[in-house]
């Protein structure tokens, strides 16, 4: 699976999701590979164009500055994150 970051209103249910077939998989001896799709790279690489507005605003209700830099760092972290957990 990919293009998780931009793709419709149920982004971050999907990424919960997402944390909770990975718990599960651990227990059971396994692993979930997340594949990063074409928008995931977008933003990574700060081609935002696609996030949906709702995004920027949830990000300035946690008290985070909605612009690139902050939206990227947190793509950049969960997708190391991610990427770690693979290897």
């Amino acid at each position: 699976m990919g293009d998780f970051f931009d793709r419709g209103l149920f982004v971050t249910q999907t990424l919960w999701l997402i944390y909770s077939l990975e718990e599960q998989a651990e227990k059971a001896g396994g692993k979930v590979h997340f594949v990063l799709g074409n928008h995931d790279l977008m933003n990574m690489n700060k081609d935002l164009r696609y996030v949906r507005k709702k995004y920027f605003e949830n990000a300035k209700l946690m008290n985070e500055e909605p612009t690139f830099p902050s939206f990227l760092s947190m793509v950049r972290n969960w997708a190391s994150g991610l990427i770690q957990k693979t290897s």
